[in-house]
């Protein structure tokens, strides 16, 4: 029964590593760079830099806010998986009686649920988000909400920092 846990336990971790392998914080660095706002919306000058200064602070908390929520729900989920291996040997004898089937299947579902399926789920929507704001383009915009494109001037550089910030929070 631990050999069955293990190797969903080891398919797990090969996606989870497939996604953090290129996550640290020189590219959490390069990928929220929140400085380049600035410059999108107003260019250069005095509102330029107080906006690239708010944009840092905003998205210097909610990277903040999301690696410490992410140690900690991993924390909790390494916990939780821990006691289900635990009670594993346990919950395979409860299959053997008709009545405690349920129990059993109770068991199953949490493992799959944190064993399994959480943490490389967590790790493919922080790789999402680095992906998506490392392939970002900012450009100088035009005082216009109506410039070329669908997510083009100011309105555009808004919406994509709205965009990269509710896949990271979306992770969670």
């Amino acid at each position: 029964s631990l050999l069955i846990a293990g190797f969903l336990l080891d398919v797990s971790n090969v996606f989870t590593n497939f996604f953090i392998k290129d996550i640290n914080a020189t590219s959490l660095t390069a990928a929220f760079n929140p400085q380049r706002f600035g410059g999108a919306i107003f260019g250069s000058g005095f509102w330029a830099e107080i906006v690239s200064l708010l944009f840092g602070i905003i998205m210097t908390g909610l990277i903040l806010v999301t690696m410490s929520a992410i140690l900690v729900m991993a924390t909790v989920r390494n916990i939780i998986v821990a006691g289900l291996l635990l009670l594993m040997p346990l919950t395979w004898g409860l299959w053997i009686f008709p009545g405690m089937k349920e129990h059993h299947a109770d068991w199953w579902k949490n493992f799959l649920k944190y064993g399994v399926s959480y943490l490389p789920t967590l790790t493919f929507f922080l790789y999402l988000a680095v992906a998506t704001a490392s392939n970002v383009q900012f450009t100088q915009s035009t005082t216009s909400l109506n410039s070329p494109g669908i997510l083009g001037g100011t309105l555009g550089a808004v919406m994509q920092l709205i965009l990269i910030g509710g896949i990271i929070v979306f992770g969670l």
